[in-house]
């Protein structure tokens, strides 16, 4: 039943809904957004087990030209006022081949994003803001959970709700390397109330154990002590770099929680994407690639997190 309505719903975004406009560019191991891009034009997926649909509607929309002080200089930025609603699961993995063993959650976001559509003759500009944008978001999530002080399991469905804002900033200058895009990216999201995903384990009760190997096909909920009244805020910077037919984007990110000490995280995405950028006709394309980054907690390092990652951009359909 469930493969049916994921089915259903991923054909009525392409076909229906007149834009899925977020596409995810680079993003941390926990499958988070260090770099997002907008385009109101075409239709894009991110390929992520976090929130494996969304879908964007646009609400008003309307294109300026931007006042350079150069006649030389063109630039358009599109300016939008959307409605996006994400389907969300809360567990680590995403079987495709197990949709009734998922349980899905919801997100509703309210929010104004506006967007540079072209950096035609921009070089004579160091630095030339890119974009940004406001939005309120709600979420549910829905997940199967085992208490570790009474070890009973329920289905919890804990909300979050806050703020998120984001900006975008173009680095152009006129010199030998005229086919390098670099960008600063600043991501910030604040959780006015939400539950500490960050401290919970997954678990398993169906496993097969010889000795002291532990063996399991997948996890089946989160377990430990759940809190749901926490606030938390989330920010990300990133050095996007686009060179033809690669990018390269390091970024940092710090996570502090209420009642819990900051974390940090830094690492990289290596990735290959469809098409160098087009300045006259802004947009990115595909993209495919590895990352890698290291948590930084109670002044610790952990090991290396080497992850996945993509996302597909159809252009206009």
């Amino acid at each position: 039943m469930k493969t049916k309505l994921l089915s259903s719903l991923l054909l009525i975004t392409l076909l229906s809904f007149e834009n899925i406009f977020s596409q995810q560019m680079a993003s941390d191991s926990k499958g988070e957004s260090v770099f997002t891009s907008y385009s109101f034009d075409d239709y894009k997926i991110n390929i992520s087990t976090a929130e494996p649909l969304s879908v964007g509607v646009s609400l008003g929309r309307f294109l300026t030209s931007l006042n350079l002080k150069d006649k030389a200089a063109i630039a358009g930025r599109n300016s939008d006022v959307y409605v996006n609603y994400g389907l969300l699961n809360s567990g680590d993995q995403l079987d495709f081949n197990k949709l009734n063993d998922n349980k899905f959650g919801h997100s509703i976001k309210l929010g104004y994003q506006n967007s540079v559509v072209n950096l035609q003759n921009l070089n004579p500009f160091w630095f030339f803001k890119g974009g940004g944008g406001v939005a309120v978001f709600y979420n549910v999530d829905n997940f199967n959970f085992l208490n570790s002080e009474t070890m009973e399991e329920s289905s919890e469905t804990p909300a979050s709700y806050g703020l998120e804002l984001n900006s975008t900033i173009f680095i152009t200058e006129t010199n030998v390397f005229t086919k390098l895009t670099a960008l600063l990216a600043f991501e910030a999201k604040y959780y006015i109330n939400t539950w500490n995903s960050d401290e919970l384990l997954n678990y398993q009760t169906d496993y097969i154990q010889n000795g002291t190997v532990v063996a399991m096909e997948d996890f089946k909920g989160k377990y430990g002590i759940l809190k749901d009244d926490i606030s938390k805020l989330r920010v990300a910077g990133s050095l996007p770099l686009y060179y033809g037919h690669f990018n390269l984007t390091p970024y940092t990110v710090l996570t502090t929680a209420s009642e819990s000490k900051p974390s940090y995280r830094a690492g990289t995405n290596f990735n290959i994407i469809q098409a160098p950028i087009d300045r006259e006709e802004l947009n990115f394309g595909s993209s495919f690639g590895i990352g890698i980054d290291w948590l930084n907690q109670d002044g610790e390092w952990s090991q290396a997190n080497i992850f996945l990652r993509g996302s597909i951009s159809f252009g206009k359909i």
